[in-house]
């Protein structure tokens, strides 16, 4: 929980950040990466939904154009990879996360910095609750399979 609750700090400032720094071109990049995601999430695809969804996250960090931000992302995105997989394959995050990330995508463009921040913040904060979810749901598996 304590290293989900320390990336959705830096995803919301680099949402932020990006949000008045982006350039178009940025924008329309993100804008294709949505739409790739959302076909894969329609046709059913996790691996190359969460590839995408990577790269989105990672991509937002970038338009944030601050290197120590950046830097301080990559040595804590690295630890959270298996978890962020495990998290996404609970069907309600998974479905949660395509309309969060189209909210964060609509407050990027808008400008809204603050919003863009609030909503990438809350958006990171429930795939660190859903990782919690699914961890709960195994462990009460595995003590009613040793019953």
């Amino acid at each position: 929980s304590e290293l989900f609750e320390a990336l959705a700090g830096i995803e919301r400032l680099a949402a932020e950040l990006a949000a008045e720094r982006a350039t178009e071109r940025d924008l329309a990049r993100l804008r294709t990466l949505q739409t790739r995601m959302e076909g894969h999430h329609r046709n059913g695809k996790l691996d190359e939904y969460f590839a995408i969804n990577g790269e989105i996250h990672d991509t937002i960090v970038r338009m944030a154009r601050n290197t120590p931000l950046r830097e301080a992302h990559v040595t804590l995105i690295s630890r959270a990879e298996r978890a962020r997989y495990l998290a996404l394959g609970a069907d309600r995050c998974w479905s949660n996360s395509v309309d969060e990330h189209a909210g964060v995508l609509a407050a990027l463009e808008a400008r809204d910095s603050e919003t863009a921040g609030r909503l990438l913040g809350a958006h990171v904060r429930r795939t660190g609750t859903a990782l919690l979810e699914v961890i709960a749901a195994s462990q009460a598996k595995q003590t009613a399979a040793q019953s």
